[in-house]
């Protein structure tokens, strides 16, 4: 169950299981073309790896954001 997991924990289910979703249903693709056994909730194992990415991600706050800056295509 969600409701007892960290915030950081939740998103990396919402995270896994996006990712799951564009690759499955990929605009070409129909229900019935995804085989039975692809079709599943995120393994433990994909979980921590996601947990970790989200870990070690820097988190940007909005005081950080340069509204000045811009970028070049050189």
């Amino acid at each position: 169950m969600i409701t007892g997991l960290s915030p950081v924990m939740v998103q990396a289910h919402i995270e896994v299981i996006m990712q799951k979703d564009t690759q499955y249903f990929d605009g070409i693709k129909y229900i019935g073309d995804i085989p039975r056994e692809c079709i599943a909730l995120p393994t433990d194992e994909e979980l921590a790896a996601e947990f970790a990415r989200l870990n070690h991600t820097p988190v940007v706050r909005q005081s950080q954001i340069n509204p000045t800056a811009t970028t070049t295509n050189n």
